[in-house]
Parts: C-alpha cells; sequence; structure tokens
C-alpha cells in the first residue's frame, strides 16, 4: 500500500507474512519506505517481531496443508487481509493490518517537535 501525503513525501509499505511453525502461526513483518519530496534523502523501516492487535494469526488446517503440499509459501488469503494488494492507507481500517502499517509509518514519520 501506499500514499500521497500533502507534505509531497511517498510512504510504501509492505507487509509480509512469515509462517512460524515452532508457535503453528503467521506473523506480519511490515517494512515500509519514504521518499521525501525534496528527493534529498529516503528513509526505511522493519518491524520484526511487532506488537500490535493482530499480529499473529493462528495457523489454520487449509493453510497448514496448502503450504505442506506445494514445499513453497505460496499466495494464501488470511482472514481480514485487504481485498486489494494495493490503494490508500484508509483501506486498511479495521482490519489486522492497519496495527502493522502503523507501527510502520510510525518508524518513518518524525515526531512532532
Amino acid at each position: 500500500m501506499w500514499e500521497r501525503k500533502a507534505s509531497g513525501d511517498t510512504y510504501l509499505v509492505c507487509n509480509g507474512l512469515r509462517v512460524d511453525p515452532k508457535v503453528d502461526a503467521v506473523d506480519q513483518e511490515p517494512f515500509g519506505l519514504v521518499v521525501h519530496s525534496s528527493g534529498a534523502n529516503t528513509g526505511g523501516v522493519f518491524i520484526h517481531h511487532g506488537g500490535w492487535r493482530g499480529r499473529t494469526t493462528p495457523l489454520t488446517p487449509e493453510l497448514r496443508t496448502a503450504l505442506e503440499s506445494t514445499c513453497l509459501a505460496d499466495y494464501f488469503p488470511l482472514a481480514g487481509a485487504p481485498s486489494t494488494s494495493s490503494g490508500p492507507l484508509s483501506d486498511l481500517s479495521r482490519t489486522q493490518h492497519a496495527g502493522a502499517f502503523a507501527a510502520t509509518l510510525a518508524g518513518l514519520i518524525p515526531p512532532s517537535t
């Protein structure tokens, strides 16, 4: 998902879904970057083991079967995943992914002074 802000900065956030077989779960691991309107510099952040609600989803029998039968982590939509792969961040409201994106943007946007 990406969103252009009034400042002219552009934020891109990709939320990776990592299978954690030790705890039979799928964890969200977002990566984000900002391209400033000046083009002078950029920044990025990767969040491993974040603390937002809904970060971890139990590994369902259907997902386990799909992963075990292919030996690849093919795309498998999880409950609560956005219906599209791109769009404004407002599309994530009321989804499990909202926390991942909020945490990533918090790491990218400098605090106001």
